[in-house]
């Protein structure tokens, strides 16, 4: 699927930490095996834990 404005997370162990940390609401679930959030949530997150996260563009 293209969604160029959007980006997916596929590890579930990483949105309950996410959510332990308060990034994400509890109420966010995966479908599917993703969470899609916007790109700007992504770069976000990204900046906030530089060591901890990975983006893969293809």
């Amino acid at each position: 699927m293209n969604v160029p404005d959007s980006c997916y997370l596929n590890d579930e162990s990483a949105l309950h930490a996410l959510q332990e940390l308060g990034d994400f609401s509890k109420m966010r679930r995966m479908q599917k095996g993703k969470l899609w959030v916007g790109r700007s949530i992504a770069y976000s997150i990204m900046k906030k834990y530089p060591t901890a996260i990975q983006i893969a563009m293809a």
